[in-house]
């Protein structure tokens, strides 16, 4: 763990209500073979004794880690990253969720890729699943099908993909240059929900991305957590809201770009329409309407939709 002059790379831990797990995560950190790091560990206001391991974990290693926001109230996900992120000091920002480990190798694999290819904004893998039961086998699938499909081992596009599905899956899984993400606007809800495909949708408007096939992140699924604690009725809600403002952001945000992603963006808003039309009042005309407009996302979303009324109820 880096402990003299400015780090390479910030690793910004978020933590909520995750003690169950939290040991294993910071394990994971402390093992890393690529050392030249510091840690950033944000508490959002955690009622469990997360703040305690936190500290604990504080006193074992400084210099290197520092504990933020603890003992303040639940700010939401986009004010605990925002923390994190004006605290860190490295070159490039790492994330890890409480209940999530990585592998020895997760950083310097990905920071390899960013020192050598300038282009590159962002660099994630696959994730290993862990499943609570079967909760979260529709993502492993839905994660294996999406990044079959993308290229390997060299910089793309990512835009397309990530304004219809976000093909990065979780924070743990991506490494990015700090600059980038400074450069990001913050939603106008700090508490919006899917935050890191926000965050990844704006990167992809300023960068590479490049997917490295082997998986160096154990994403846990499971019932504690927000995802898991939904019912289907507020899944639907958070994420239309979400997609709404997530392009209407994105449209912002695309008025110094090129023609190419404005026009591809133009079809997708389209698209975006439809969907949150049909998931909000799922009905035959409503799908044939999206189907006419956009055939792939509407089969995709239908499929979703069948799958996640079992799962979340």
């Amino acid at each position: 763990m880096h402990l003299d002059s400015k780090p390479h790379v910030s690793v910004i831990l978020t933590s909520y209500n995750q003690a169950a797990y939290l040991p294993a995560a910071l394990h994971s950190i402390r093992k890393q073979s690529y050392q030249d790091f510091e840690v950033i560990a944000v508490d959002d206001g955690s009622t469990d004794e997360s703040l305690d391991i936190l500290r604990s974990f504080e006193r074992e290693n400084k210099p290197g880690i520092r504990v933020c926001g603890a003992g303040g109230e639940n700010r939401g996900l986009v004010a605990t990253y925002a923390t994190g992120v004006s605290e860190a000091a490295g070159d490039y920002l790492a994330f890890l969720e409480a209940d999530d480990m990585w592998t020895p190798n997760y950083l310097a694999e990905k920071v390899r890729v960013l020192d050598r290819l300038s282009e590159v904004g962002v660099v994630f893998s696959p994730c290993r699943f862990l499943l609570e039961g079967c909760f979260g086998l529709d993502m492993l699938i839905r994660q294996r099908v999406l990044q079959w499909l993308l290229p390997r081992q060299e910089p793309f596009d990512n835009f397309k993909w990530l304004l219809r599905k976000n093909n990065v899956a979780t924070f743990s899984a991506f490494v990015v240059r700090a600059e980038l993400v400074r450069s990001v606007p913050l939603p106008a809800d700090l508490r919006l929900c899917f935050y890191d495909w926000w965050l990844l949708t704006h990167l992809s408007l300023r960068a590479k991305f490049y997917f490295d096939t082997h998986g160096y992140t154990t994403w846990r699924h499971h019932r504690q957590s927000f995802i898991g604690k939904q019912a289907f009725a507020d899944h639907r809600q958070v994420l239309t809201e979400f997609l709404e403002a997530l392009y209407i952001s994105v449209d912002q945000d695309l008025s110094c770009r090129n023609g190419v992603l404005q026009e591809h963006f133009s079809r997708r808003r389209r698209g975006q329409r439809r969907f949150v039309s049909f998931y909000r009042q799922c009905g035959f005309r409503n799908w044939v309407r999206f189907f006419h407009e956009d055939p792939l996302w509407a089969l995709e979303t239908l499929l979703s939709y069948t799958v996640n009324g079992f799962k979340f109820s």
